[in-house]
């Protein structure tokens, strides 16, 4: 994930590689626990351009205005499915660790 400082917020740039399955099937998500009384927040990020000389790899972005640190954002992609519903603790979400 790279991060840049915008104006008002923050720009993120989420490199995901997807194998054999499609972009319209996955959401990559940014998400921020809930703090001093404020909800969770989750921000859709937008498939971008393929990433050159990958296979089915994909930058996805997505511009916040927010006072927020960078840090309390965390990258997600989980399944999708305009039908489905998908609770935020299923195995198939993939969450980004730091230093991974």
């Amino acid at each position: 994930m790279d991060v840049e400082k915008t104006a008002d917020g923050w720009s993120f740039h989420v490199q995901v590689y997807l194998g054999e399955i499609l972009p319209e099937q996955i959401l990559v998500e940014l998400y921020a626990e809930g703090m001093n009384d404020n909800p969770s927040e989750v921000q859709r990020c937008e498939c971008g351009e393929r990433i050159t000389g990958a296979i089915h790899g994909y930058s996805f972005n997505v511009t916040l205005a927010t006072e927020r640190p960078a840090t309390d954002f965390t990258p997600r992609v989980r399944p999708y499915h305009a039908d489905a519903r998908i609770p935020a603790e299923a195995p198939l979400i993939l969450w980004h660790q730091a230093g991974i």
